[in-house]
């Protein structure tokens, strides 16, 4: 920085360059005289001295340090008058006085007004001053070497100084050095290269305040061009910095949450092309497109949504925004690889200060896994609504969250009737509350160790009915293993035991009858000798003997022996009888005919035939001895009655015609849709226990006395029904008399030849319960009796049993079952009879593989899925008469 030089005795060297300042020492003296002949002041106009020295001494007066005089004359070298525009720094004396520098601008050739004619100029300086200190900006000036010249109101409020502390002084005086440094080499930058400069500044202030310039600096001229100093503009941008910053982090956090959204979001134009202003990272994602390719219009949203959606989409946004609501829209979009994504989208309309719609802002997500999700709880909701199982769905204490409609169609009890796992129990089960005080215990331990408990117990459906019910209760787990929710289900297997109980008497009765067969064979041959020999012993006695009644006594044994050995072959016989067509009209009055003189004997008996023909393709003996037996134990059950006096000793036979127009079920069976001949014995005798008619078919199982019955009699009966593909009812109680029904299918005389002893019985083993279900009620719906189930090993034992019962095996393969599995079915079913025709229905080509299909015995080979139309007709070509399984044709 300049300092002011005292020095009274030298004279003022001044520099009157037209362009630089006057830098001017000189002393002021304090008693107001005038300074010496050729000082400085001299030169002074006379009419502007006065003022000059007086700005002076009241500047001293008022303690400043620095003067702006007002712009003033002064009598150049050459005589001439100019004007000058002069800033005085004083250093005030001990006397009084001040030493005086100052710095004088040579303004004459900014002034307008003729110097001759003013004679008090106006002061330009002190209004330019004014101007500058209005403007709120930071604006200073300094000479070349940095010297503060002046500044405005604001600059000085904001380095915390007067005007007058700041005018004289440089950056080093003001700042700390380091920055005072640095706004020097910028100031010296600024004025060697003459250009303006804008800079950022941080200043950090002794008193801790840090603050962030903006500042432009340029060089200003005299008027032959030299560089008179520097002026600056300083604006500070503290808070304008921070805001900047705010609003950077602001745009990148808004930035950064766009871009981890999981799906676009967006603003549009509220047009009909969906066009696109701003589109996030997720636009790629969701489209395949990049977000300025949506932007731009190289691809168009709109375009991307699916045709059969647009018109929806459309429709559903002009609604929102013509109501100015919020809209909320699912549909699918195909994106640039051509998948079909299930979409939802929601947004709202952004009016212009004129309450215009112009734009609309959204978001747009992926919901395809969600969509599929809820497809397939759908689908499981509705497949366990419409399960043909009860089903109830409980939590880890076994409180009921949700029972599905077919619990309540088949016992009748809603929900509210249901709160727990063991009223689900109680509710089926016949015992009611005793069933689950009897399984509680048993159930809860398997489910406590994570285990599926099931059981099969007696149940008792709406209406009365019994029935029974297997029940399976299984935990729900989640990932860690807990128990977190119960599912119990309930199906009923009446069905299922029945045919079990079917195939248990079938097995039963074959072993019996094997044995009995094989005994009756061998006491024939005794029978035989023992009547042939007493034969021979009556001829060689004399008349008169008395050893002829003994030996009479002996034959007429044997002859009974006899005819039990009959009954005894004709239970085991397994060859089929002549059968031929007949109506059972005919057979039973035969038969009441021959039996009234010796069975019916002592006993009221009704024949009632009906006027429709009931014609039967059959054996009339077997079914002739069917009505023998049948009436003489109705006769048997009416004289054993322990109170004959209460009721009367009367029986009736019934011969009609039947037709069954949906399936029946039996207390011993099922009686399919068709044709029936009905026979009918009924008596008023002393009726059966419930465990009785259990075993009453049972071979050798009777209630008579040891001398009176054999327990063959039913079991024929039963035997020769099933052989005919007939169905037998019973209906009795104790003390309430006692109705067997045989049902024998209808014979139709215009119906294709069939072989005699041919039933047309299908055999159909699948293991999909609704593939069973529609071939059953297709071969069912022409004629055939079907015999259906899903258990490959129960099909084969019932087939083992009787093979002769079927006359054609149906084979279907399953989803998962291989075709090695079902070859060996096959050769199982073929060993157990060979002749009997097998179709196997397969959706993979076995029959490429001849030689296979030959050695397991398969007949025929259809592919699935099953058309109607060939398979019946291939069932019924092979029902009628059994091809050569030598060359098995195949069908496709």
């Amino acid at each position: 920085m300049q300092r002011l030089v005292q020095d009274d005795a030298a004279p003022f060297a001044d520099d009157e360059s037209e362009d630089s300042p006057l830098c001017l020492r000189w002393r002021y003296s304090p008693d107001g005289r005038a300074p010496p002949l050729g000082a400085w002041p001299d030169r002074l106009h006379p009419d502007d001295r006065a003022r000059f020295l007086a700005e002076i001494a009241r500047a001293l007066l008022a303690k400043q340090r620095l003067v702006r005089h007002a712009d003033h004359r002064v009598t150049r070298a050459d005589g001439g008058i100019g004007w000058w525009h002069t800033v005085t720094t004083l250093c005030p004396s001990a006397d009084g006085g001040a030493f005086c520098v100052s710095h004088a601008f040579d303004v004459t050739g900014l002034r307008d007004d003729p110097i001759s004619d003013i004679a008090d100029p106006p002061d330009d300086r002190a209004l330019l001053q004014a101007l500058i200190d209005s403007i709120p900006d930071l604006i200073f000036f300094k000479d070349p070497g940095s010297v503060y010249l002046g500044c405005n109101r604001a600059f000085a409020a904001f380095m915390g100084r007067t005007v007058a502390d700041i005018v004289g002084r440089t950056d080093l005086d003001l700042v700390p050095i380091d920055r005072a440094t640095y706004f020097q080499e910028r100031d010296a930058e600024v004025l060697r290269h003459r250009t303006s400069h804008r800079m950022e500044e941080r200043v950090d202030f002794p008193d801790g305040r840090s603050v962030l310039l903006e500042t432009i600096k340029t060089p200003y001229y005299g008027p032959s061009g030299a560089v008179l100093g520097l002026v600056a503009v300083a604006r500070d941008i503290t808070a304008k910095a921070r805001a900047e910053r705010e609003r950077w982090e602001s745009e990148r956090r808004l930035a950064t949450l766009l871009g981890n959204l999981p799906g676009m979001a967006y603003r549009g134009r509220a047009d009909a092309e969906r066009s696109m202003l701003f589109v996030s990272e997720g636009g790629q994602r969701l489209t395949g497109h990049h977000p300025n390719d949506l932007v731009d219009g190289s691809a168009s949203f709109g375009a991307l949504i699916h045709p059969a959606d647009r018109d929806h989409v459309r429709s559903g946004v002009d609604a929102a925004l013509a109501q100015r609501r919020r809209f909320t829209l699912s549909y699918r979009l195909i994106d640039r690889a051509g998948i079909v994504r299930h979409v939802w989208e929601q947004g709202v309309g952004v009016a212009d200060a004129e309450g215009r719609i112009t734009a609309v802002e959204g978001f747009v997500t992926d919901i395809s896994e969600l969509k599929t999700a809820e497809d397939t709880l759908r689908t499981l909701s509705l497949a366990v609504a419409q399960s043909p199982v009860s089903v109830l769905i409980a939590d880890s204490l076994g409180k009921t969250i949700y029972l599905n409609p077919r619990f309540r169609m088949m016992t009748g009890h809603t929900l509210d009737a249901v709160p727990d796992l063991d009223a689900f129990i109680a509710c089926i089960a016949a015992a009611g509350p005793l069933a689950v005080t009897e399984h509680h215990p048993a159930m809860w331990r398997a489910l406590s160790a994570g285990e599926t408990w099931q059981t099969e117990l007696p149940g008792r459906k709406s209406g009365g009915e019994h029935f029974w019910a297997a029940i399976r209760v299984a935990p729900l787990l989640d990932g860690d293993g807990r128990m977190t929710n119960l599912i119990a289900t309930m199906d009923d297997v009446t069905t299922r035991r029945q045919a079990e109980e079917q195939v248990r008497r079938a097995q039963k009765m074959q072993a019996v009858g094997v044995l009995a067969g094989g005994v009756a064979h061998d006491f024939n041959n005794i029978l035989t000798a023992i009547l042939g020999y007493s034969h021979l012993a009556l001829d060689s006695l004399p008349p008169d003997s008395d050893v002829r009644d003994d030996l009479r006594h002996v034959t007429a044994a044997a002859n009974r022996a006899k005819g039990l050995v009959q009954q005894l072959l004709t239970f085991a016989r397994k060859e089929k009888l002549e059968r031929e067509p007949t109506d059972l009209r005919d057979i039973a009055r035969d038969a009441v005919e021959l039996a009234e003189p010796t069975i019916l004997n002592g006993v009221e008996w009704t024949l009632r035939c009906g006027d429709e023909p009931a014609p039967v393709l059959a054996a009339p003996s077997q079914l002739h001895q069917v009505i023998v037996n049948l009436c003489k134990n109705a006769v048997d059950a009416i004289l054993e009655d322990s109170a004959p006096g209460e009721r009367e000793r009367r029986a009736t036979l019934a011969v009609s015609a039947l037709s069954v127009a949906t399936p029946r079920d039996l207390a011993r069976g099922r009686l399919d849709i068709g044709r029936y001949a009905c026979l009918t014995v009924s008596d008023t005798g002393c009726g059966m226990s419930p465990t009785v008619q259990e075993r009453i078919f049972d071979p050798f199982f009777t209630t008579k006395p040891v001398d009176k019955g054999t327990g063959l009699g039913l079991a024929a009966v039963h035997g020769i029904v099933a052989d005919h593909g007939g169905v037998i009812d019973v209906t009795s109680a104790p003390s309430a008399g006692t109705t067997i029904s045989i049902f024998l299918p209808l014979h139709d005389p215009d119906a294709p030849p069939r072989r005699q002893d041919d039933t047309r019985r299908v055999l159909l083993l699948d293991g999909e319960r609704i593939m069973l279900g529609m071939a059953s009620r297709l071969l069912r719906s022409q004629g055939f009796r079907v015999t259906a189930t899903v258990n490959s090993r129960r099909g084969l034992a019932l087939f083992s049993v009787a093979p002769e019962r079927f006359d054609i095996v149906v084979l279907v393969q399953s989803a998962t079952e291989p075709t090695w599995k079902l070859l060996t079915l096959a050769r199982a079913f073929a060993a157990a009879s060979p002749g009997v025709p097998i179709v196997v229905c397969a959706d993979v080509p076995i029959d490429h593989d001849e030689a296979a299909t030959q050695a397991a015995g398969i007949t025929h080979v259809l592919p699935t899925p099953i058309a109607p139309d060939p398979f019946v007709t291939l069932v019924k070509q092979l029902s009628l008469g059994r091809p050569s399984p030598a060359t098995p044709p195949h069908l496709h």
